[in-house]
């Protein structure tokens, strides 16, 4: 509630040495709250230490070809390849049994930092948004993706100056942490492909429909995709969480977006191409996700751009006033939707938080 007060405060008396203090303020505690959370936090953080401690004991030989497995010796556990590494490079400076999740802090708000001081307007609105719209503490289950999808939005920067090939590295590298941003290397064609504002509102309906279609399509064929994808295309019921988050994003953005004079509305769009098929395809698959909730889970690779999209969006407004009164309805609207979804599910079991012993972070 106090982050959300001191976006509002800031909003009607611009202060630029205290917003930075402000956001670095923000940013420290939040970081610290991720590095210092037991295993207990977040239902995947005991199996990172899992994957840390068995990295760490193998030779370098072996990093890339052993077998990970779970503490009693039973099941594998499969992690990407640049992954692998990052963790035997962060046990080679680290050896405290959570040692991996204070190193996975660090890169997280560190590639956090980068993205909202290359994208945004307004850094201390995106990192509100980050932590009301849930990524904040759904990052502490699913860490890899979250840094994939941040090292591939630093990519995205770079594709807006026309550095294509610089583009396409750093898409690979956020691949070799987790194999779903590998979708970005077809996101490059897509994003060639210009849309104009008066068709914005066709676009979401024809993709949100395909997408649908495509959910009830893709179950029929699964035997022709390879073993490890298929899990990607099998009929499972999506969640009420999920429902609820995909309904936010679109509530959100068409909220800002038909909150602005049509001349505004025209300048975001010419602006911000790829910011509006980050929003198209995170709302196709959440209409995927009806009957695949797997594509749901895919839908966090192009979600978390709102959180520098609707600051631009905010910005593009030319009325002072009339940019006050929204970017206050979202920072009121954001703290309901973050309320809601604890008391949905905890956001992935990170609540009750409970901070680790320190004797376990520093190895001793």
């Amino acid at each position: 509630m106090l982050f959300g007060l001191l976006i509002l405060e800031e909003a009607v008396h611009k202060r630029k040495i205290r917003t930075t203090l402000f956001f670095w303020i923000a940013w420290i505690v939040m970081l610290f709250l991720h590095a210092m959370r037991s295993e207990d936090v977040g239902k995947d953080t005991a199996v990172y230490n899992v994957i840390f401690a068995r990295l760490s004991s193998f030779p370098w030989s072996k990093i890339l070809t052993g077998t990970i497995t779970y503490w009693d010796g039973t099941g594998s556990i499969v992690v990407e390849n640049g992954y692998k590494l990052y963790n035997k490079i962060v046990s080679c400076l680290l050896h405290g049994p959570n040692a991996i999740i204070v190193a996975n802090a660090f890169l997280l708000m560190i590639l956090l930092y980068i993205v909202i001081k290359k994208e945004s307007p307004n850094s201390l609105l995106s990192l509100y948004l980050y932590f009301t719209l849930g990524y904040y503490q759904s990052s502490m289950n699913t860490i890899r993706n979250a840094i994939a999808v941040l090292i591939v939005y630093i990519g995205i920067s770079s594709l807006e100056k026309k550095q294509v090939v610089k583009y396409f590295i750093y898409v690979l590298l956020a691949t070799t942490f987790h194999s779903s941003s590998i979708l970005f290397f077809l996101m490059y064609f897509v994003f060639k492909f210009p849309i104009e504002e008066k068709n914005v509102k066709v676009y979401f309906r024809i993709n949100v429909l395909a997408f649908a279609g495509i959910s009830f399509i893709l179950p029929q064929i699964k035997g022709l995709v390879p073993a490890q994808y298929r899990g990607y295309i099998t009929a499972t019921k999506i969640g009420t969480e999920s429902i609820i988050l995909g309904a936010v994003f679109i509530i959100l953005f068409f909220f800002v977006f038909l909150s602005m004079k049509r001349e505004e509305r025209t300048t975001v769009v010419e602006r911000y191409q790829n910011g509006i098929w980050l929003e198209l395809m995170n709302f196709s698959m959440y209409a995927m996700g009806i009957r695949l909730s797997q594509a749901a889970r895919l839908a966090a690779l192009f979600g978390v751009w709102q959180i520098v999209f609707i600051p631009q969006m905010l910005q593009t407004i030319e009325s002072k006033k009339r940019r006050q009164i929204i970017t206050g309805m979202v920072v009121v609207g954001m703290a309901g939707v973050y309320i809601l979804r604890v008391m949905i599910n905890n956001i992935g079991s990170t609540i009750p938080y409970e901070f680790s012993q320190f004797y376990r972070i520093i190895g001793g």
